[in-house]
């Protein structure tokens, strides 16, 4: 070979070296050749982890699958651009968004609720005549036809059960009165009123005065408080005293201490009230209408929530700031991050504090999560918040609360006008009620 030949084949091979060099040096750093667009990018990455291990796909192509510990996948090197990505697993309903890729940013995904196709429900209890839920939502009453059970939701198993014979109630026709701290109940059906206490295991008829108070009261500590006009009164179950605690009030709302939230008929203001009438304090100066009702009242960290008959307010350092209309129930996140509420047909969902991971969002912002023409009748967050249980008229739904690429919705059971459905957060149960028999089915 001349000598001029094997400089040739050198000097090639350093030419190759560095363009190899640049070239990996290049793709490690991040970028990539689009052959379409005929230059170099910077690519970008999708994140995903899921609760389950599943198949994830790229615009409808088999990519790879998670990983079997924590369902996770980090797929580098992808051009920026708009793609659909999908998570699909047997038997379980399909999760999808639609992303945007960008340079030298990584798009996560962490939060992934994957829900299976048709749970299978277990059995908890059968023969249900009537259910109510305690103030505290932990528990269920349960009146069966030879006991009165109050049910845990968080370990799904009776807490205790009173022999009782249900039949001397119409259970169509029977209504629950609960003192706020679920310690004792009066069950009403019109023409008999029962009062069954929880920590004595006993079941006692009340007479009629008590009874027709109490069907309009609200209870603590034995005692029923309820309007006569617009005076604020309270019975003693045990002494049958009544004494007259507040007057020209409109409406009130009463907590589990025994604290005492009204507004006024004259200026139709907030105020607090001690359990006997007293220490009373102005809470809002801020008026509200003449035909508004207190509906509850619920402390949170950085205040208080204020739900009316028309409207749900946020009560900080003496300023009532509406938050929704026509809003049914509210719940806020575990992490007490995000506000969530219904209407009828719509689930929104309101930001109480930045949140500095994706999603990134700012306090302050709202976003509808559904609308829908099925009617909404409860909400829950799911125990992780990373989406909402709800139960509407046709069905129970998992909704997610990310709404990046759009929403996932998936059905969880299928319900009707007489069936239920209850969520525990604590214990991650699900509860379906149905022909008498009470189901659960566990997230996993």
């Amino acid at each position: 070979m001349r000598k001029s030949t094997r400089r040739l084949i050198f000097y090639a091979a350093v030419v190759a070296f560095f363009l190899i060099t640049i070239l990996v040096a290049t793709y490690a750093t991040g970028y990539w050749y689009d052959f379409e667009n005929r230059q170099w990018v910077k690519t970008g990455a999708v994140f995903v982890s899921a609760n389950t291990q599943a198949d994830f796909y790229l615009n409808d192509e088999f990519s790879e699958q998670t990983s079997l510990l924590g369902g996770q996948l980090l797929l580098n090197r992808l051009v920026p651009d708009n793609y659909v990505i999908s998570l699909v697993k047997s038997n379980y309903q399909a999760w999808q968004k639609q992303i945007d890729i960008k340079a030298g940013e990584v798009a996560s995904f962490s939060d992934i609720l994957l829900v299976p196709i048709n749970p299978e429900f277990a059995s908890s209890s059968s023969g249900i005549r009537f259910t109510s839920t305690t103030p505290t939502g932990d528990r269920l009453l349960l009146l069966t036809d030879s006991a009165v059970v109050l049910f845990d939701l968080e370990d799904n198993q009776p807490a205790l059960a009173i022999p009782f014979a249900a039949a001397v109630l119409d259970s169509a026709k029977l209504r629950a009165i609960w003192e706020s701290n679920g310690t004792a109940v009066v069950l009403a059906d019109g023409e008999t009123t029962l009062q069954i206490n929880f920590d004595n295991r006993t079941v006692s008829p009340l007479n009629s005065t008590s009874a027709n108070i109490i069907s309009r009261a609200m209870l603590f500590n034995n005692q029923a408080y309820y309007l006569e006009g617009s005076a604020l009164r309270r019975y003693d179950l045990t002494s049958r005293l009544t004494a007259t605690l507040i007057n020209n009030v409109k409406s009130f709302w009463l907590d589990r201490s025994g604290n005492i939230f009204y507004s006024d008929t004259l200026k139709h203001q907030l105020w607090q009230a001690d359990a006997q009438g007293g220490a009373r304090q102005l809470l809002s100066s801020d008026i509200l209408a003449s035909d508004e009702t207190i509906k509850s009242l619920a402390n949170y960290a950085d205040g208080r929530l204020l739900l009316t008959n028309k409207k749900l307010y946020r009560l900080h350092d003496g300023a009532l700031t509406i938050l929704a209309e026509g809003v049914s129930h509210y719940a806020i996140s575990p992490n007490e991050r995000v506000l969530a509420w219904h209407t009828t047909h719509e689930v929104w969902q309101l930001w109480l504090k930045n949140n500095d991971q994706q999603p990134y969002r700012l306090a302050g912002e709202r976003e509808l999560l559904q609308s829908t023409p099925d009617i909404i009748r409860n909400i829950y967050w799911h125990t992780d918040s990373r989406a909402l249980i709800t139960e509407q008229l046709t069905g129970g739904k998992v909704i997610e609360s990310d709404t990046r690429g759009g929403v996932n919705i998936f059905t969880l059971v299928p319900l009707d006008f007489k069936s239920r459905l209850w969520y525990d957060t604590d214990g991650n149960y699900v509860y379906r009620l149905a022909n008498g028999v009470l189901t659960n089915w566990k997230f996993r």
